[in-house]
């Protein structure tokens, strides 16, 4: 069975101009992180940021197998130029991809042949230079081994391997418990869903596998897996029992003797649908989930994991495309933002940006952004910085490409006090402050305002306002505390006004503490 579809020092700063005067700066007290800020404000971004924010644009793809590859790929970060990325080939092939960030191209650096028939691959990185792999191998039986990397000629050796399942081993997924401990999960020739434990040796690099345990006794594959905590792992999977459907189920770790159990039954999150998933964290409680849903097309949801009695219920779902969602995979932006790559229509590559609402947790989308009008099969994510990752798939001629996706983050862009539009007089009170300031505009007529907070980063930290407003004069007041009324730390955080949907104006604030 084969699926067909699949990034202390102290300053000395002496306020000396205007308001702030006001201010006793406490000298010890601005350390690098604000000076970076001011240096990265004024210097790095001299050019007014005129698009909507997390706009997505593109680097130059990079064809790393011209021959057949980007299958079922799956990635992980070594360091931040360099990322190791498994994929099914005419072989089980590895290869490291290095990132240059003056321009974000990307070259091959290493490839590595880990198995002649290597496919359906678990990934989890061990240390700086180990990582543990599950995958398919020869007879479809299960095997798990330890590749290790020389960062100072890049290449790639199997320290171990061990065939862990001698019936069946399609569709891996790995988590990682501890430095030791690995949770790994996949299919039986009979379709059930499988968990155990793989132990190493950091001495020799062995490799153990404990007793296994049927968590899907119907008809589960294409798992994937998210940790919660060291003992409990959440694990998304479609069934084909009784037609598609998307389930979730937490796998729950006993450490004394290393075995896997649940305590709740699986909850069906989608129904009659093609429910391949991904899952990426978005607290202790709450995973944000795409998946291929209602008619292939591309759906999100939140599932929230009760820790009283490892329970899941889930929010409405949102359907982000309405033509096509193959194969999706998540990257974390932020806490509210999340980069989403997937096949859409023709099945070329397309990627978009997710923003979840932790206030009803409910989920919006930006204007998806075509990367491949080719071909993008099984695409994968992996993170750079906030503003930049790296996505492989399998691409025009069935080869393996790689091409780095750039997001626009609010903030990035814009020049120092600079307003877009005067008419609004925009301006803060007190600047520097600590810890409250208010924030004046002017409006011309009634409208509709947006008044939102962003940190460096181009993190939106939190919604002052938003609501329609009379002419006049407005004061609103930030009290320096972020969405879950948190205080937020020293540094430059942006407020941004727009009216009637339309960014009239930009100002930064100065927030010491």
């Amino acid at each position: 069975m084969k699926k067909e579809k699949m990034l202390k020092r102290n300053f000395q700063i002496r306020p000396t101009f205007g308001r702030i005067n006001q201010f006793r700066l406490d000298k010890k007290k601005i350390n690098i992180t604000v000076m970076a800020a001011l240096i990265l404000t004024i210097f790095l971004f001299p050019q007014i940021c005129m698009g909507d924010p997390y706009d997505i644009t593109m680097g130059t793809p990079h064809e790393y197998d011209e021959e057949k590859g980007g299958r079922n790929n799956i990635m992980s970060k070594i360091d931040d130029f360099h990322y190791l990325c498994l994929y099914a080939g005419y072989t089980g092939m590895a290869v490291i991809l290095t990132i240059d960030s003056d321009d974000w191209s990307i070259t091959t650096e290493t490839s590595y042949q880990y198995d002649e028939d290597g496919d359906y691959m678990g990934l989890s990185r061990v240390d700086t230079t180990h990582y543990l792999i599950t995958y398919c191998g020869d007879d479809e039986a299960a095997y798990a081994s330890v590749i290790s990397i020389d960062p100072t000629d890049w290449s790639i050796t199997t320290e171990t391997a061990i065939m862990y399942d001698d019936e069946f081993g399609y569709y891996n997924a790995l988590s990682k418990i501890d430095d030791t401990h690995y949770l790994g999960v996949h299919n039986m020739w009979d379709v059930t869903g499988r968990a155990g434990v793989f132990t190493i040796d950091p001495d020799n690099w062995s490799i153990t596998y404990g007793t296994e345990y049927i968590f899907e006794s119907e008809h589960g594959y294409d798992f994937m897996l998210s940790r919660i905590d060291d003992t409990h792992h959440l694990c998304v999977y479609p069934s084909q029992y009784g037609g598609y459907i998307g389930r979730a189920v937490i796998l729950i770790v006993d450490s004394n003797n290393w075995t896997v159990n649940t305590v709740v039954e699986p909850l069906t999150f989608a129904t009659n649908c093609d429910a391949y998933s991904f899952l990426s964290r978005i607290d202790d409680t709450h995973f944000l989930c795409a998946y291929q849903g209602p008619d292939s097309d591309g759906w999100a949801v939140i599932l929230t994991v009760n820790t009283n009695d490892w329970s899941i219920s889930m929010e409405t779902p949102f359907e982000y495309d309405e033509q096509l969602g193959g194969e999706p995979n998540l990257s974390k932006i932020d806490s509210t933002h999340f980069l989403c790559a997937y096949k859409g229509v023709d099945a070329d590559g397309y990627a978009v940006v997710l923003t979840v609402d932790p206030v009803d947790w409910s989920i919006s989308s930006e204007t998806p952004f075509e990367f491949d009008e080719m071909r993008a099969d099984y695409p994968y994510l992996c993170k750079i910085d906030d503003a930049h990752y790296l996505c492989s798939y399998e691409g025009p001629g069935h080869d393996g490409w790689a091409v780095v996706l750039n997001v626009e983050l609010p903030g990035v862009g814009i020049a120092d006090d600079e307003i877009i539009s005067n008419i609004f007089k925009l301006s803060n009170f007190p600047n520097p402050f600590n810890p409250f300031t208010t924030i004046q505009y002017s409006i011309p007529r009634e409208s509709k305002v947006e008044l939102k907070i962003y940190n460096i980063r181009g993190q939106k930290v939190k919604t002052l306002v938003h609501s329609d407003l009379v002419e006049g004069n407005h004061n609103t007041l930030w009290d320096g505390r972020d969405y879950n009324q948190q205080p937020v730390g020293s540094g430059i955080y942006f407020y941004k006004l727009k009216v009637n949907g339309k960014l009239e104006a930009v100002k930064k604030c100065l927030l010491l503490k």
